[in-house]
């Protein structure tokens, strides 16, 4: 999964990736062998050719690539607003994109809400466009505030439901409901909110 590719929510990934760690079994996959072939000269030239198959992977990230495969939440580096989505689908996903392997859509919501674009702004960057560096130096410094699972809730269920239909026309009426429970949450004052949201 590409950082382009990386939506407010939701992604969906449109290339695959032919990952052939040390020790896979290609014979299972006959395709795939038939698609490297051509280039087997060429991957048998590479630095450590001699510590692996010639369509192995040369030196795969084997203390990472697991997270890859479990529910995470990605974004890209850079956005004029936040877009962390939520993959379920086991996508490795090519940098400069990040993840958080992570189930918590309570985190997600934090991620997309004004006061992350807001924070994010203070520490950021601005490039050419209005695009903010939503680098992970920057978000791992978003505070998140601590909330029972009572007062978490109808947040999450929000979440759901635009999960649920990333595209639909009540996206943005939900963002709203998200918005003003996170900024209770976060005793927000009617002032604080205006400059958060970028009213004054």
């Amino acid at each position: 999964m590409q950082g382009k590719e990386i939506k407010k929510w939701r992604a969906k990934s449109s290339s695959y990736i032919i990952f052939t760690n040390h020790g896979v079994d290609i014979k299972r996959y006959p395709e795939i062998i038939e698609y490297l072939r051509p280039f087997k000269a060429k991957l048998e030239q590479r630095a450590t050719s001699n510590k692996h198959k010639w369509y192995e992977l040369q030196q795969p990230q084997t203390g990472i690539y697991q997270y890859f495969e479990e529910d995470k939440i990605t974004w890209g580096n850079l956005a004029t607003e936040p877009k962390f989505a939520f993959d379920e689908t086991s996508s490795y996903v090519s940098a400069p994109a990040n993840i958080i392997p992570t189930k918590d859509l309570f985190l997600l919501a934090v991620l997309n809400s004004p006061l992350c674009k807001w924070l994010i702004s203070l520490q950021a960057a601005v490039r050419a466009g209005g695009f903010l560096e939503y680098k992970p130096m920057y978000v791992e410094t978003i505070p998140i505030v601590q909330a029972g699972d009572k007062l978490k809730a109808p947040i999450i269920k929000l979440v759901e439901t635009i999960l649920a239909a990333p595209d639909s026309p009540d996206v943005t009426r939900l963002e709203g409901e998200i918005n003003k429970l996170l900024f209770a949450l976060y005793d927000l004052t009617e002032e604080e909110i205006e400059i958060v949201e970028g009213k004054t």
